[in-house]
């Protein structure tokens, strides 16, 4: 029986240092998942400002043009007409980031549940280790007494 016990300890602790990494390998992932998401922000960021200025260029182009020749103002238009194609383009791209980015917090969201559920385990495997060694000192005790009866 004290083997048994043995066992069970055994098994409680392989239990517990199993759950034990995959808390640290769900936690590692939360963490790359972060950092590539916070990423994917920073470049959606620098796209956009990008895409301010091109913007802001572009309106300072069709000023300039409003004031020239009426023959310049028909090819400035042109140009502003696609300035406005590239900033839709733009905003799509930052748009298919941000979606990337919701899909990418949606995975840091699995990753914590995962981490939870793998705490729950660890505190149960903790659990069971307990009983299993209050069992063992209980069938050492019983041993211990009889020997006196």
């Amino acid at each position: 029986a004290s083997e048994e016990a043995k066992m069970k300890i055994k098994s409680a602790e392989n239990l517990a240092e199993n759950a034990k990494l995959e808390s640290q390998k769900a936690l590692q992932q939360t963490k790359q998942a972060t950092i590539e998401s916070e990423t994917k922000v920073k470049t959606a960021e620098k796209r956009a400002e990008r895409a301010k200025l091109e913007s802001e260029k572009v309106q300072q182009e069709a000023k300039q043009v409003s004031e020239a020749a009426d023959h310049k103002v028909t090819l400035y238009e042109s140009m502003a007409e696609t300035s406005k194609l590239e900033s839709e383009k733009a905003l799509k791209k930052l748009q298919m980031a941000e979606r990337r980015v919701a899909q990418i917090e949606e995975k840091v969201r699995k990753a914590d549940s995962k981490a939870k559920v793998a705490q729950e385990a660890q505190r149960l495997a903790e659990e069971e280790a307990e009983q299993a060694i209050q069992e063992s000192s209980k069938m050492c005790i019983g041993g211990f007494f009889s020997k006196f009866l």
